[in-house]
Formats: C-alpha cells, structure tokens, sequence
C-alpha cells in the first residue's frame, strides 16, 4: 500500500510542536515538520506538518483534530492539502470538514 501526504498549517504558529506531539500519537503515521512554500502575494507560515502513512492510519490521526483544536484556549484553524485540494478545519466545521477529507484520502466517501 502507498503512503498518503497530508501537508498541515495551523493558523497560530506556536502551536505546531503541540499539534506534531498530538498527531504523532496515532500508530503507523509518521509527521515530519518542513518549511512551507509561500506562494508569491500571499503571507505564510515558516513552518507545515506533512503526515505520512496508509489512508486508514492517516484518516485515523485526521479525526484527532476537531478534540486538538477544542482543546485550545484561542479559536485556531488548521488547514490540511490533500492530493492538491485544500481544507480548512475550526471548530465550527469539524465534521463536515472531515467527511471531506475522508473522500480525499481514502478516495471515497466515509462517514466519520
């Protein structure tokens, strides 16, 4: 089986190492912290996560997020790309956000 990319911004950068420790936790996916590439017009941060690991293991790390971002005392968004398509996950839209994701990373829709 292929590994999945998942590439990972948050919107407060000092969260990152956190957000690394919390996903890192799932079995099987590994997460490595790279510099990001900042298209040209647009503000960026340093630094992105990228998940790496079987669809259903990475899948699996992804629903970790809405309890990651819950947990926090600011309102943070994080925005996960996947095969190219981007997808902004908050609070508010956790689930749908999610169901998204599922049909990108494992190719069809899963309900989460």
């Amino acid at each position: 089986m292929t590994d999945v990319r998942v590439d990972i911004s948050i919107s407060d950068p000092a969260e990152l190492t956190a957000l690394a420790r919390w996903l890192g936790s799932q079995d099987g996916v590994r997460v490595q912290r790279e510099a990001a590439t900042i298209e040209p017009g647009h503000l960026g941060i340093p630094d992105l996560l990228v998940l790496f690991g079987g669809g259903s293991t990475v899948l699996g790390a992804l629903k970790m997020l809405p309890d990651f971002i819950r947990s926090r005392r600011s309102d943070i968004h994080v925005e996960v790309t996947v095969k190219g398509e981007r997808v902004i996950i908050d609070a508010k839209n956790a689930n749908k956000a999610l169901e998204a994701l599922a049909e990108r990373v494992i190719g069809s829709a899963i309900s989460v």
